[in-house]
């Protein structure tokens, strides 16, 4: 795990930005005859939940991270059911809604894992600017952190995301 202080320079859509999942664990439920299942939690409702694909960039190179769930709702300020509903026609599943929109260019700090260690990073968390430690050196803006108990703990959902185009030199 480590942190990044990175700017939002794009968020993909072309897979859409938001997925059906299960309301406990945020896996992606299959529909079956008359209702939708979770794999894991049985029969439920789904609930739409954020899937960011984010290129970001600091002074270092650009990656792409994926942002999913209650750390996107965080960062957007807004459920992605509520976006949903203003979903008018099937065109707007592709297109960012104005309030994802408005993030491109906005810097964060986010605390990033790569669960299968194959390079596919998610954001765990959103640091605000309090809790962010000092950089030992100016020059690397990304810096690696121990797994402590929390690296330890197995997340509780289903994170995706792909490798394509992660160049930045991490240091790792």
């Amino acid at each position: 795990m480590f942190l990044c202080r990175v700017s939002l320079i794009d968020i993909d859509c072309t897979s859409g930005w938001c997925y059906l999942g299960c309301d406990t664990c945020q896996k992606s439920m299959s529909r079956a005859p008359r209702k939708y299942r979770c794999a894991r939690c049985g029969p439920m409702m789904p609930v739409q939940w954020y899937k960011l694909k984010a290129k970001v960039q600091d002074a270092t190179g650009a990656m792409n991270l994926m942002i999913f769930c209650e750390v996107a709702e965080e960062l957007v300020g807004v459920s992605a059911e509520e976006l949903v509903n203003k979903i008018n026609d099937d065109d707007e599943w592709y297109t960012l809604p104005d309030e994802i929109e408005d993030l491109i260019g906005s810097t964060h700090t986010f605390k990033v894992f790569d669960k299968h260690m194959d390079r596919s990073f998610s954001v765990r968390s959103i640091m605000d600017d309090a809790s962010v430690p000092a950089p030992a050196a100016a020059a690397s803006q990304c810096k690696e952190e121990k797994a402590g108990p929390e690296g330890s703990q197995k997340p509780n959902k289903r994170l995706r995301g792909d490798d394509d185009s992660i160049n930045l030199d991490l240091g790792l």
